[in-house]
């Protein structure tokens, strides 16, 4: 009996050692979402498989079904992101990036928005070479960053409320108001809130719903200032990181 085989077009999201002289590549594609595949031998110095499983890299894989894991029986690849992989910055932007994917992304959760999001966000890091990186490129990349998790969170249904209050449902006005980590959402008046929350300004109000509407395109001609990106930074990691530990006390 043959064994069944597939071909798909890939993102490379993890790489790690398996076995001996193995490798388990966490990937995921259009058609198949997230899978996780042992690459044999792909170890050995004389493997061809290694050189085309790079981490977010695009790749071409003919996938084998097996016993213990499916396995890829070729590999190819299809674009390699250079300017990311020739920029320290870039590079550590993209690592975190394909990092929180995997952990938020379920496997064999097959989601045609997730995978453009993750082609989308790859492509504009990769679109310029940065030779000589400023404060304003810098503040780009993270905007590119915060923009990628939002856009995320969206798709796997975290989007926040950011334009009524949960408790009085009137639209949020301008000056201090109060997110909630448990209900995703803004607040008016912080006595009303049980639970985590976060004072936000007016401004980190702009910016998020900003984040959580527009694409890639808009984002990037986005000015902001360095005490607005640290602000704006923080509520996104504590949000990410309440919504995950939630997500892992379920599983």
């Amino acid at each position: 009996m043959r064994e069944s085989t597939k071909n798909i077009s890939a993102f490379i999201l993890k790489s790690e050692p398996y076995k001996e002289k193995d490798l388990l590549i966490t990937i995921f594609s259009k058609e198949e979402g997230k899978l996780i595949l042992s690459a044999r031998s792909a170890r050995k110095s004389s493997s061809k498989l290694g050189g085309h499983l790079q981490v977010f890299s695009l790749s071409d894989l003919m996938v084998v079904n097996g016993k213990s894991f499916d396995y890829i029986g070729a590999a190819k690849n299809n674009k390699s992101y250079l300017n990311i992989r020739e920029d320290f910055n870039k590079m550590q932007i993209a690592g975190k990036a394909v990092y929180v994917f995997n952990r938020l992304v379920n496997t064999k959760v097959q989601d045609e928005d997730l995978y453009y999001l993750l082609k989308s966000f790859l492509d504009h890091l990769n679109k310029d070479k940065i030779d000589d990186l400023n404060s304003n490129d810098v503040n780009k990349l993270e905007m590119y960053y915060l923009s990628f998790l939002w856009q995320l969170l969206s798709i796997l249904g975290y989007r926040p409320n950011l334009y009524t209050c949960y408790y009085c449902k009137k639209r949020i006005s301008e000056g201090i108001n109060y997110f909630n980590l448990d209900k995703a959402s803004l607040f008016c008046n912080h006595k009303e809130i049980k639970g985590p929350i976060i004072n936000l300004s007016s401004n980190i109000v702009k910016y998020l719903r900003f984040l959580n509407k527009y694409s890639f395109d808009k984002v990037e001609l986005l000015k902001i200032n360095k005490t607005d990106l640290k602000q704006l930074k923080n509520i996104t990691n504590k949000y990410i990181m309440y919504q995950l530990e939630e997500y892992l006390r379920k599983y």
